[in-house]
């Protein structure tokens, strides 16, 4: 929302982005868009179509690089009213979100032959890491959980075993520093099946 209107409601300034921006601006992340949310701390986003294999930048991605939301925090929780198996699920995810295949890094070897190659390669960095765990386990510290606080590291380490190597040092070394949080440790695939069959372990 910008300013007050005459009448006291609030005045929406709207911006374009995607799809929708690229033929009237030629681009589809106008850089006025996130130099007016860095103004003014907020903005609402409705979902932006970027063009399928065009060759074009996912707009979700460039908005995280232009204004450094590094930290995805997603809350999972029962609804009121709403029947399910579990009463009590209250957990939250957070994932980094400027890094790993987000980097943008890859491209293409002979286009368009029978022998096409393309690459995407994901990029850590250990400030990118730290940052991300540093801030969960500020997040979980907290949070008012009566059972107690315990902040799990999801990863593939057997598999993923640079990259992923370097998020399970930096998690130890981090967990140190927190004495009062639980550190777990969870393949991605063990998570994905415990938080169906019993989400209270998290």
């Amino acid at each position: 929302p910008g300013k007050l209107g005459m009448s006291g409601e609030h005045v929406w300034d709207a911006h374009l982005a995607g799809v929708l921006a690229l033929h009237p601006q030629g681009v589809t992340l106008p850089k006025a868009l996130p130099d007016w949310i860095r103004r003014n701390k907020v903005a609402l986003k409705g979902p932006v179509t970027t063009p399928i294999a065009e060759g074009i930048t996912s707009v979700n991605v460039g908005l995280r690089k232009a204004l450094d939301l590094y930290a995805n925090v997603r809350p999972v929780y029962r609804l009121p009213g709403v029947k399910t198996r579990f009463d009590q699920v209250d957990l939250v995810i957070v994932r980094e979100n400027t890094e790993d295949l987000y980097c943008g890094a890859g491209g293409f070897m002979h286009k368009g032959t029978p022998h096409e190659v393309a690459t995407q390669m994901a990029i850590y960095t250990r400030r990118g890491c730290e940052r991300c765990i540093r801030y969960a386990f500020e997040y979980t510290r907290k949070r008012n959980n009566p059972k107690g606080k315990k902040l799990t590291l999801v990863a593939k380490t057997n598999v993923l075993t640079t990259g992923h190597d370097l998020w399970w040092r930096t998690y130890k070394e981090v967990a140190t520093e927190y004495p009062d949080i639980e550190a777990d440790y969870n393949h991605v695939d063990a998570c994905c099946m415990w938080i169906v069959k019993n989400p209270e372990y998290y």
